[in-house]
């Protein structure tokens, strides 16, 4: 799962931020409204966690702008009434006081992306593979996998995109955080533990690499 995190105040900001990978979550950090969507632009992101207190109302225009397009947890430095009331109004799925305790957090993006209208497009399904990012199992004809958060990533990409091909240099972009360095073979690394996974599953599916460009999940010849 991809996670933005919009906090103007960077110490608890990366606090949180850390804490969520801890958790296995892809997080990035934005500190400022232009940076956020920035971010929005470059990455495709599961859920919001945003703090209200952003200057000039800016945290309120993130939360209309993105209404019903992004399952929203606000994170409000206070808590008046009325802000949560209207937060809620204006397409906040959930609200927390700061400093937000971790398992309650957490607790509140697992709710948010289990709500009907969010599972829909979150189960995946190709083929004969399907995949529930909820609880990260792939399943084939020969039962299920567990995969790690980075084979997660890798599995939503090309499950979206299949049977197109999924640029390489994107690729890389998702599975690793944008603050994080990614070695040259990051992403050849990854595709070679999801591809013995995928072995095991007995799938018609095949994860193929398409030289210089990217990497496809095709139906196997035989389908």
């Amino acid at each position: 799962m991809r996670v933005l995190l919009v906090k103007d105040h960077l110490q608890s900001g990366l606090m949180l931020q850390k804490s969520l990978q801890r958790s296995g979550y892809t997080v990035d950090l934005a500190e400022s409204a232009s940076t956020a969507y920035t971010a929005m632009q470059r990455f495709s992101y599961d859920a919001l966690l945003l703090d209200l207190s952003l200057p000039n109302n800016q945290g309120t225009a993130i939360l209309q702008t993105y209404q019903g397009q992004l399952p929203c947890v606000v994170l409000p430095a206070r808590d008046p009434a009325e802000q949560r009331v209207a937060s809620l109004c204006i397409g906040a799925d959930n609200y927390l006081l700061n400093p937000a305790e971790m398992s309650k957090l957490e607790a509140y993006i697992k709710a948010i992306l289990r709500r009907p209208e969010h599972r829909e497009e979150q189960n995946l399904v190709f083929a004969d593979l399907h995949y529930d990012p909820q609880t990260r199992l792939l399943t084939g004809p020969s039962g299920y996998q567990v995969l790690v958060r980075r084979e997660a990533i890798l599995i939503e990409a090309l499950m979206q995109a299949a049977p197109r091909t999924v640029i390489k240099d994107n690729l890389e972009k998702n599975l690793y955080d944008s603050d994080e360095e990614a070695s040259a073979n990051a992403v050849e690394a990854v595709v070679s533990r999801f591809r013995r996974k995928l072995s095991a599953l007995n799938s018609s599916c095949q994860l193929k690499t398409f030289r210089g460009i990217g990497y496809g999940l095709v139906k196997s010849m035989a389908e």
